[in-house]
């Protein structure tokens, strides 16, 4: 008797920066940015999406656009949202809403954001009860906070505050669930890679030390038994963060250092995805793993589109070593506008909307029609 090996569900990400740009009332500090014409193209890119086989999308609900003052909604943008959440039930692409991603409302970072437990303690729980209560009905589920230990870098400088920041995010974390729970599922985006120190001396390898505890163990051990331990080694019991998720999120990219592409550099980058994989299951909890959102860039596409293909293949090695993988988003759905100095970016289809190699790649990952029961379109 053979065992049926489950291929992930294939999804892809939309950002509040990709889609929508920059915001003029959130505390975003570097050079203006634009979107992707998302706002105007969703229902075309939605249709597309669903026709090639993209059964999920990752898409940032930009906090500062909806409550640009504390305890008002914009009804321009609650309006559009719903829009996009509606055409995406019609064309049967079901809509994980990311609540928090790059940046928060110039108001709560006046405040002190996540750094200040006691502005975090009010206005994040509000936020997720506004988001919950606006679009809880229409979403198939939450991603809360993408890359919470990067939420708290910003403060790394500082090492109080940094540690405030990193309990902070988990208590808001915690306070996320209590909300979320018992609706549609919620997951994590924990912001994750191989760490390795740049080199054997002292400063890098505590340097290397620092970050592995930061963006693995703290979030890994918090979310299996509620326990915080912080980098001075401080422990603080979260009431409820344990077991607070119902799927196992992760973020990473492609982290092979630039320069000619080999058979043993793919077979690397094979491995370290893996290692991830293999390192989120055996010590997080026990939970339905997906890559929250999946980037793949590199200096020439078609050497990128190699890369796409060594992803696929240590995808399905995972699932076929029992890793449970739920789904995968692909970041970008939608490629940058290309420069001169730009990476090629692995997307879903380019800027001008068409497909490309890396999208042919991509779909290699999804069931054929008579698998997933989804039918042609």
């Amino acid at each position: 008797m053979t065992s049926t090996v489950v291929r992930p569900t294939l999804g892809a990400v939309l950002t509040t920066l990709d889609s929508l740009g920059s915001g003029s009332r959130s505390n975003w500090s570097g050079a203006p940015t634009v979107g992707n014409d998302f706002v105007q193209r969703f229902e075309e890119d939605l249709t597309l999406f669903s026709y090639l086989g993209i059964r999920q999308v990752r898409l940032g609900i930009d906090w500062s656009r909806l409550q640009p003052v504390p305890g008002r909604i914009d009804d321009d943008w609650r309006e559009w949202y719903l829009s996009v959440l509606l055409a995406a039930q019609r064309h049967g692409v079901g809509v994980w809403a990311a609540l928090h991603e790059h940046t928060v409302p110039a108001w709560f970072d006046d405040e002190g954001s996540f750094a200040d437990e006691r502005a975090c303690g009010l206005a994040w729980p509000r936020w997720v009860e506004t988001a919950a209560e606006l679009f809880g009905d229409h979403v198939a589920g939450w991603f809360p906070m993408v890359d919470p230990s990067g939420v708290a870098a910003r403060w790394t400088s500082d090492s109080r505050k940094h540690e405030s920041a990193l309990l902070n995010v988990a208590v808001a974390w915690r306070d996320s669930w209590r909300i979320l729970r018992g609706g549609p599922p919620v997951a994590t985006a924990l912001g994750v890679r191989m760490i390795r120190p740049a080199d054997q001396t002292m400063p890098a390898l505590e340097a290397s030390r620092f970050e592995d505890h930061v963006r693995w163990k703290l979030w890994l051990r918090g979310l299996r038994d509620g326990v915080i331990r912080l980098p001075n080694g401080n422990e603080r019991v979260v009431p409820d963060l344990g077991g607070a998720l119902d799927v196992l999120g992760l973020v990473t990219s492609l982290d092979v250092p630039e320069g000619t592409i080999t058979d043993d550099t793919r077979r690397r980058w094979e491995e370290r995805l893996g290692t991830v994989l293999r390192r989120a299951a055996e010590e997080g909890p026990d939970r339905p793993i997906a890559l929250a959102g999946l980037d793949i860039r590199w200096a020439n596409s078609e050497e990128c589109r190699l890369f796409v293909e060594s992803t696929v293949q240590s995808l399905r090695v995972a699932a076929q070593d029992g890793i449970p993988m739920q789904s995968v988003f692909i970041d970008p759905a939608i490629g940058p506008i290309p420069g001169p100095r730009t990476l090629h970016v692995a997307s879903v289809v380019d800027r001008d909307r068409t497909t490309t190699g890396d999208t042919a790649a991509w779909l290699t990952l999804t069931p054929p029609a008579s698998e997933s029961g989804s039918g042609e379109r």
